[in-house]
């Protein structure tokens, strides 16, 4: 391989690394395995820009609407709201899974206690 191609695949290696996680690559490897890699390796490096692309309009349009409700020279500007929010948000997300955890394990105890008034078969050997 020449150094210019080693170069090159470097280069695309830390983009893809930069604009995308572990687990995006993990999610994209199998995509990689055909003939049309290039096309598809390039969508989704594109969709997922476009992602991080919304992500951050929605940010900076998120400041923006905060910061034309509120003044500048109080306690609660723009990054206090938006931290409280997203707080509680990440509050709620936190209480559902773990509603979902709890009710899906008392979902399998229920299931395994209802099989505990089943006999086996058995056999006396002596």
């Amino acid at each position: 391989m020449s150094t210019g191609a080693w170069v090159a695949l470097c280069g695309i290696a830390v983009v893809t690394k930069l604009s995308s996680s572990v687990d995006d690559i993990a999610w994209m490897l199998p995509y990689m395995k055909t003939l049309e890699w290039p096309v598809n390796a390039g969508l989704y490096v594109l969709l997922m820009e476009c992602v991080v692309g919304v992500a951050v309009a929605l940010s900076y349009g998120g400041r923006e609407a905060v910061q034309s409700v509120l003044s500048d020279d109080g306690y609660w500007n723009s990054e206090r709201v938006l931290s409280l929010v997203s707080g509680v948000l990440l509050t709620g997300y936190a209480i559902y899974l773990f509603y979902d955890w709890y009710t899906e394990e008392e979902e399998v105890v229920e299931e395994a206690v209802s099989y505990t008034h089943l006999t086996l078969p058995t056999k006396r050997i002596v």
